[in-house]
């Protein structure tokens, strides 16, 4: 009955289903060319990915290896856009310190945060904005967040701090940039 009862929820309609004797696999034939296997183990209903992976531990460390790689991404972005900014003008951005690299890992990572958390409601909170300018202002968004990741960043004594909205309209156009680009040369990492 359990069986029954989760192959129902899938989409499309079941057309047809082969089961085992409580172990083996389950082949769901679908309304769509895609046939989706489910796993039987010890009277347990395992869904398989398209590939033909079973979810499980694997996919905690597949999204950890992803925000890993894009904290990475994002500090070789910052780190352009410090370097960029500071050779136009050196007013403009300020690291001190011997430890230089780890204020932009910690920038990276506090972005990354604010991008995640503060951004999304920032460009909610616009919308108006937003669709008036035809999405000009999120330049302006975009330059606020980098202002505040690098005031938040300074908090833990990273030296970094950025000096003016012009320096984050800028540095936010660099960071959009650098990363757009390293997504693009960068594939995403294939995991086996």
């Amino acid at each position: 009955m359990r069986c029954r009862s989760y192959l129902e929820g899938i989409p499309n309609g079941a057309a047809a289903v082969a089961l085992d004797s409580g172990r083996g696999t389950v082949e769901v034939h679908t309304a769509s060319p895609k046939t989706q296997t489910l796993i039987v183990t010890g009277g347990r209903l395992s869904d398989t990915h398209a590939d033909g992976r079973v979810p499980g531990r694997r996919e905690g460390t597949r999204m950890w290896g992803r925000i890993v790689i894009r904290w990475i991404m994002d500090a070789i972005a910052v780190a352009a856009a410090v370097a960029i900014l500071h050779w136009i003008n050196p007013a403009w951005v300020t690291l001190n310190g011997n430890s230089a690299w780890i204020g932009v890992i910690v920038m990276a990572a506090v972005l990354g945060f604010v991008n995640a958390i503060i951004k999304p409601i920032l460009s909610f909170l616009s919308c108006g904005c937003l669709i008036a300018t035809l999405g000009l202002f999120m330049l302006i968004i975009n330059a606020f967040v980098l202002w505040l990741s690098g005031e938040i960043s300074g908090w833990f004594n990273t030296g970094f701090s950025i000096n003016g909205f012009w320096p984050a309209f800028w540095g936010a156009i660099i960071i959009s940039v650098v990363s757009f680009l390293l997504a693009v040369l960068l594939p995403e990492p294939e995991y086996t």
